[in-house]
């Protein structure tokens, strides 16, 4: 190859760069031996680590290409750089709606939904189990939270003020835009957790599983593109040999197109009390996830789903990494 062609070649990566961006992601760490916890962000190749905040900041999601955080008992939000740190509230658990319209975060009377211009838009008071994570539902016309009492989903339409009862023993309810399907989680007979894809509105027999009732399977996302979901399959007591906080689990791909199952990787961790736990990234080609390692701590990886190579992005794997959520450069 000629000198010409190879500097060719080399600026038309660099503007490619330079025109597309490339993904971060942001992620929750812990360093045990210097007993902090911090929020995180990285370049998708795990470069330029910079940390968000100060010590006990958690749980970064992205909203709008910006951050939103927990630290102490307050919501905080900043720059993808960590410029800008701004307190929104008192509260925890910040979610973000999918097309970037809403915000939500728990609030000791109940839930807080803010717009995307920081202004409060409703503060329900209400009764909610906070281990469980608010979703968003019909193009973010609708939140559904967890009701201990009723142990039940509840839906709360943001713009009527209304709210019902979305089904029993329910988690996590995530909508597509494309087919307007819903997949849940729920608890079955045995105990385990089962994923169901819902057609309506309303929960029925009617309701497909997808997943086997031997199976132990957790936190369901859609694919970008909705003709994907993929989850957490917890391995059985008599695997989880790790001295750890998380569970070791198989993380699956199905299709929905082809109804076809995929074990991606078989050392995945699961955090509880964490949703989304993984992401795909902007074109559904790898999936970023924690894995657990043999010392019990996370370590961030990102797995190929075609050639189901793995790569490893934490660069110290000392440092205990886990919940990655990706989101490309604007």
């Amino acid at each position: 190859m000629t000198a010409p062609i190879k500097l060719i070649i080399v600026l038309f990566g660099i503007l490619s760069v330079a025109l597309f961006g490339q993904g971060r992601i942001l992620f929750t760490y812990v360093d045990h031996e210097n007993g902090e916890v911090r929020a995180s962000i990285c370049d998708e190749n795990g470069e330029n680590k910079m940390d968000i905040g100060f010590n006990k900041t958690y749980l970064p999601v992205w909203f709008n290409g910006k951050v939103l955080l927990n630290s102490l008992n307050y919501i905080w939000r900043c720059e993808s750089n960590g410029e800008n740190f701004t307190k929104i509230g008192e509260g925890f658990r910040a979610s973000s709606s999918t097309t970037g319209k809403y915000f939500s975060f728990y609030t000791r009377d109940g839930i807080a939904v803010f717009d995307s211009n920081y202004n409060a838009k409703k503060n329900l008071v209400l009764d909610v189990w906070t281990d469980v994570s608010v979703t968003w539902i019909k193009n973010d016309s609708i939140i559904s939270f967890y009701d201990p009492k009723k142990e039940s989903t509840i839906f709360f339409d943001i713009e009527n003020d209304s709210l019902y009862s979305f089904g029993k023993e329910i988690f996590h309810p995530v909508w597509s835009k494309v087919t307007r399907e819903i997949i849940y989680n729920k608890v079955l007979n045995n105990g385990n957790f089962a994923i169901f894809l819902n057609k309506s509105s309303n929960p029925s027999e009617k309701d497909l599983v997808l997943t086997a009732e031997s199976e132990n399977a957790l936190v369901p996302i859609w694919s970008n593109n909705f003709d994907k979901i993929a989850y957490l399959r917890i391995k059985e007591d008599s695997l989880q040999t790790i001295d750890s906080d998380m569970l070791l689990a198989d993380l699956i791909l199905y299709d929905l197109v082809t109804r076809k199952y995929q074990i991606l990787v078989r050392d995945a961790g699961y955090t509880d009390q964490a949703y989304p736990q993984f992401s795909f990234d902007d074109v559904d080609e790898n999936i970023f996830y924690t894995s657990l390692s043999d010392r019990g701590t996370g370590i961030i990886k990102k797995v190929n789903l075609e050639s189901l190579k793995t790569e490893i992005i934490s660069k110290n794997i000392l440092i205990d990494e886990r919940i990655p959520l990706y989101c490309k450069d604007r």
